[in-house]
């Protein structure tokens, strides 16, 4: 009798939870969000759609009513390499949400292809520490360094892992660039305000 017991109480647990399928409609009568409802709480994944369009918006993940990963997607019209379907919805960014939906902890951001693009990390819904980058190609295409939403310092890469620019924040001020041999070449002044990059030095191999 003793080993019965325990396989009985699981029955019973599980006889008295109330899994349902449910759905939100858009004030229009289109499709909002459809997912599973666990004794009335959000469980599982749900699927979140566009006001205007049948396309997926996003999709949270819930535990006993509560988030903790969501997924962005994105509509993408006539993208090159789709053969006979050109309109696609990608997915661009995963995240790990707090209870209260507030990025919180590791981030992956996507290229069109699927590909993992950018890996970070967000606390209270800040990014903090390190973003790495890479091309499709799997070779790093760029590292920021974050505190608090700031951006700190930044380095991009060629494809082939030489250095092609620095600067101490991603923002205005001065960046170094270098060519694909990973000689400094020019120091430039950037202004994001104008949409303007000046030339402040140029470096040859007798100035470097």
């Amino acid at each position: 009798m003793k080993k019965i017991l325990p396989y009985l109480i699981v029955i019973l647990i599980s006889s008295c939870t109330n899994r349902e399928t449910a759905t939100e409609l858009w004030p229009s009568g289109t499709l909002k969000s459809q997912g599973e409802l666990l004794d009335g709480n959000k469980e599982g994944r749900w699927v979140f759609f566009h006001k205007s369009s049948p396309d997926t918006s996003y999709i949270e993940y819930y535990k006993s009513g509560k988030p903790y990963q969501i997924d962005r997607y994105e509509y993408i019209s006539n993208w090159p390499n789709q053969g006979d379907s050109p309109e696609t919805t990608i997915l661009t960014e995963r995240a790990t949400v707090t209870s209260d939906n507030i990025k919180n902890g590791p981030y992956i951001l996507y290229h069109p292809s699927g590909f993992e693009e950018c890996k970070g990390t967000y606390a209270e819904g800040r990014q903090n520490g390190v973003e790495t980058c890479v091309y499709e190609t799997g070779e790093t295409s760029t590292v920021t360094t974050f505190a608090d939403d700031e951006v700190g310092e930044f380095k991009q890469y060629w494809p082939n892992g030489n250095l092609l620019l620095t600067a101490e924040t991603r923002g205005n001020g001065i960046h170094y660039a270098y060519d694909s041999t990973g000689t400094l070449t020019y120091k430039l002044f950037v202004d994001l305000t104008k949409m303007k990059v000046d030339t402040v030095e140029t470096y040859t191999p007798d100035n470097t």
